[in-house]
């Protein structure tokens, strides 16, 4: 069966036109509609285009729920897109959510290389992926909002046996 992404609360959602909404949903290729063994937490630093944490991890084979805060302080938009690869295969995706502009620059759901994200969200809010997480080894974390992967918000999953 194909996964399915689970949907965020509306609350979560950025505003946004209603024909974007459904294109700006958490999504990816280890996207699954299960019960999480794990709760992940993870912040955008509140004063820098930075995630407040830079390294995360899990177990293999694990499903993980992972709630991703945009508490920063400085009115922009960020999300969390778990990335297959390392830093040539970030910029892909990050390339492709930035021509996926209508969608506010998450990733298409056929990107290749592109795991699990949040959809984008506005300061202040709180967005969910509910994924299986790969197997072990070490993958990025990226946000794909115009610039900020560039600028260095990123971070690593280190995937467990």
């Amino acid at each position: 069966a194909t996964p399915r992404p689970t949907a965020a609360p509306a609350a979560t959602q950025p505003t946004q036109a209603p024909a974007a909404q459904a294109t700006n949903a958490a999504g990816g290729a280890n996207v699954v509609n299960e019960t999480p063994a794990q709760t992940i937490q993870i912040q955008a630093d509140p004063n820098a285009l930075a995630f407040a944490q830079t390294s995360l991890s899990a177990p293999a084979n694990t499903v993980v729920k992972l709630d991703f805060v945009n508490q920063n302080n400085l009115g922009v938009q960020h999300n969390w897109v778990l990335v297959n690869g390392g830093d040539d295969v970030a910029a892909a995706v990050n390339n492709a959510a930035q021509a996926n502009a209508d969608a506010l620059f998450v990733p298409p759901p056929d990107t290749p290389g592109a795991l699990a994200w949040t959809p984008m969200l506005n300061a202040g809010q709180t967005g969910s992926v509910t994924f299986r997480t790969p197997p072990p080894g070490t993958y990025l974390y990226i946000c794909t909002f115009p610039g900020h992967y560039l600028a260095g918000m990123k971070g690593t999953l280190t995937v467990t046996p």
